[in-house]
């Protein structure tokens, strides 16, 4: 059956149709077929897809999840239909009253995929209430729930403005959790997430939070998944730009040393360096004994190195953190320092920053 044919027949038809047969109006959704939206309008399919979801055939209500999912996903407009058809609470609602995790993860997923269309949508999801029992999955769901919940925590919340605090407190904590997770999709989500959150209310996040938080980034610093490694980079660059508690932290926790580790890695590509110089710089920002165990802990030689690097965008940015660590501080401290990076490393500097005409 073809969508089209579908929207222009009669609608109690569709009380008649087998799990088989929403299958596959879901996989012609998912290969681009888009149905207009006024024929939608028209025959007021979502509604009546609605009501079907009350089916207590879970097989059923899954393919129909996967219908409005696929559904959301075709468009902006589409997703405000489906939002305006007032199914999102039976969604949220399956969360709370099904005992299969099959199907609750792919309501999960139908969230997230709204969620993730734009602000709006995000809005609609969050004012259902769909928040809190998103987050319980944690404790109930398989791998792949797992995943989907991951997901869909970062259509939440991975572009901005965000929610209203009150309403991001709650999943902290979860996220931490999906965090120590041993899987790659999880632990990139999950570390996405904290990224965006971490940078837009640092000064709201419970200290103990983020201390659990700087920890666990520091150690996925060296995940072998590039993916992770980046995604938990994201998060360190941004808590060392919070205060001197947190840099002390993060050093505590041994970012130097994943620090140093990355930067003699042979294939990771510019833009980690530069995330990495970035956060040696957040990290420079703290007070005096910070730059002074820094230095000591010789992570300079490491940056010294990209001083001959052939990219010069590389090289003049290794230059900019190498001068910004000489420059900190009182004219006393200065000279400590810059006696302590040393005199051959301070002349490439200059020449690279002030090259002589």
């Amino acid at each position: 059956m073809e969508m089209a044919e579908l929207t222009l027949t009669e609608l109690d038809a569709l009380t008649e149709l087998d799990a088989l047969s929403f299958n596959r109006i879901g996989q012609l959704l998912l290969n681009g077929y888009s149905p207009a939206i006024d024929q939608l309008q028209r025959t007021d399919l979502i509604s009546h897809l609605a009501n079907i979801l009350e089916n207590e055939d879970s097989r059923i209500q899954k393919e129909i999840l996967y219908v409005i999912g696929n559904l959301a996903y075709c468009s902006h407009e589409h997703a405000t239909l489906v939002v305006d058809s007032g199914i999102l609470p039976k969604i949220v609602q399956l969360l709370t009253s099904s005992y299969h995790g099959d199907l609750r993860a792919m309501a999960v997923w139908v969230l997230g995929v709204i969620a993730g269309d734009g602000l709006a949508c995000r809005d609609s999801v969050l004012h259902n209430g769909a928040l809190t029992p998103i987050l319980a999955q944690v404790f109930f769901s398989n791998l792949f729930g797992l995943r989907n919940v991951a997901w869909a925590l970062y259509s939440l919340f991975h572009r901005g403005p965000l929610p209203p605090f009150e309403e991001v407190k709650f999943a902290l904590p979860f996220l931490v959790i999906l965090m120590h997770h041993e899987d790659e999709h999880i632990l990139v989500d999950s570390c996405e997430t904290v990224s965006y959150l971490a940078s837009g209310l640092e000064h709201q996040i419970a200290s103990a939070i983020l201390a659990e938080i700087s920890h666990r980034s520091v150690t996925l610093l060296g995940h072998l998944s590039r993916k992770v490694l980046v995604s938990a980079l994201r998060i360190v660059q941004s808590m060392a730009a919070f205060d001197d508690l947190q840099r002390k932290i993060l050093i505590r926790s041994g970012v130097l040393h994943r620090l140093k580790h990355l930067m003699r890695s042979t294939t990771q590509r510019r833009s980690t360096f530069l995330a990495i110089f970035k956060t040696i710089s957040n990290l420079m920002a703290g007070d005096i004994p910070i730059v002074r165990r820094f230095v000591l802990s010789r992570t300079i030689d490491e940056l010294h190195q990209f001083l001959n690097n052939p990219d010069s965008e590389i090289q003049k940015a290794a230059a900019r953190t190498i001068h910004g660590v000489s420059c900190i501080g009182l004219h006393r401290d200065r000279i400590e320092i810059q006696e302590l990076v040393g005199s051959e490393c301070m002349d490439a500097v200059c020449r690279i920053l002030y090259p002589v005409p």
